[in-house]
């Protein structure tokens, strides 16, 4: 819950920080802090902590030394970095804690499932469409789950725009630990 109020704070004093927004960097400070180079909580603001991760970061994955291009190369890390889940019994499971926050389970559509390293967690990713109250098709909206204990993902609401782009931005900045 600490993590959503920050992000939402972020995002309410967004203001272009560099040639990314703020919000991005705070999102980028995350995935820097789980592999162990960002220290302090994520603020989305360009201060000496993240000056120092960004070069770090460039120095142990080979990437550029400005926090612009730092930004573009991790999610292009991560994207190589996607492994599509082919593990029947895995994708059932995921499927079925994501039908668990939906209006109409049964409607369910999945699509782009996958799972990316992130510092030493698995992150579980994908998007979902599925009936609303009206009975009509909303759109895809991003998951995404974390493994916790025996199967337990953490699961993130569906039907909020802001929780949503967080999946979004939580499975495009994965970094994988080296």
């Amino acid at each position: 819950m600490k993590f959503i109020t920050a992000l939402a704070t972020a995002i309410l004093f967004a203001s272009p920080a560099l040639a990314i927004e703020r919000v991005q960097l705070f999102m980028f400070q995350d995935a820097l802090s789980e592999i162990g180079l960002y220290k302090g909580d994520p603020d989305g603001l360009n201060g000496p902590g993240t000056r120092k991760a960004v070069l770090d970061f460039s120095s142990q994955y080979g990437g550029p030394k400005s926090v612009d291009g730092a930004f573009n190369f991790a999610l292009q890390l991560s994207a190589r970095s996607r492994t599509p889940i082919e593990d029947p019994e895995l994708l059932k499971d995921v499927k079925a804690e994501v039908s668990k926050e939906l209006k109409d389970p049964d409607s369910a559509k999945f699509r782009n499932i996958f799972s990316v390293k992130s510092g030493e967690e698995t992150i579980i990713c994908g998007e979902v469409n599925a009936r609303n109250s009206y009975g009509g098709y909303a759109g895809y909206s991003y998951f995404y789950g974390m493994s916790s204990g025996v199967l337990g993902y953490l699961q993130i609401a569906l039907d909020d725009a802001g929780k949503a782009e967080l999946a979004r931005m939580k499975c495009s900045l994965a970094i994988p630990k080296r």
